[in-house]
């Protein structure tokens, strides 16, 4: 489905008071289905607990408008953005101050202040987040009181991504299930991701698979 069709059905989901579960995965949101979809997260009624936009063609500024739509929505529990194009502006970034990606987006909304605060699982598996913005969507998870399990699989976090996820587990509290998998983490990471495994309390899974 694109567009076309994707519209009327979000604007239907908004008139569907028992709706607690969306899944519009392996489609292709563009512009018009990605406002749809904002005007549903920021319904003050909205009765959504778990969104699927898995494989939907999902790019940075569909991500970032979709975050700040979550502002206004305390109810969402779980939401899968994995296998999408989130991070793919991460050079674009570095030469224009005021371009923002995806994942930047998302830490800013973990970190507490910026809506999605019920959220507590998040997928971001198969994206292409890396550099910077893993570094800030690491760092977030410091200070979230919600998320129990995250899926950062399959993206490009490297050491310094890995360093400041590590850091995290230092004083994050809530967090059960980490998922980071092929991620390009070598020694200094895992070093550190030890350490962090160490002092938090809560951690109960850790896939470190193919790195």
């Amino acid at each position: 489905l694109t567009d076309l069709s994707l519209a009327p059905i979000l604007v239907a989901a908004q008139k569907c008071p028992t709706l607690t579960s969306l899944d519009l995965g392996s489609n292709k949101m563009d512009a018009e289905a990605s406002s749809a979809m904002g005007l549903l997260l920021a319904a003050p009624d909205c009765p959504l607990l778990e969104l699927g936009v898995s494989k939907a063609d999902v790019d940075d500024a569909e991500c970032g408008a979709l975050v700040g739509r979550l502002e206004a929505n305390a109810n969402l529990t779980a939401l899968d953005l994995s296998h999408n194009l989130i991070g793919g502006g991460e050079v674009a970034s570095l030469t224009d101050p005021a371009f923002s990606t995806g994942a930047r987006a998302i830490a800013r909304m973990l970190e507490g202040g910026h809506g999605g605060g019920a959220i507590r699982v998040l997928n971001l598996a198969w994206n292409m987040i890396r550099r910077g913005s893993a570094t800030a969507l690491g760092r977030s998870l410091a200070g979230n009181l919600h998320l129990v399990d995250l899926d950062l699989s399959y993206n490009s976090f490297g050491d310094e991504g890995g360093l400041a996820v590590a850091g995290a587990l230092f004083s994050n509290r809530t967090l059960r299930r980490l998922h980071l998998a092929s991620n390009a983490l070598q020694t200094r990471a895992a070093f550190a991701l030890a350490a962090g495994c160490r002092e938090n309390p809560r951690l109960e899974y850790l896939d470190l698979r193919s790195n």
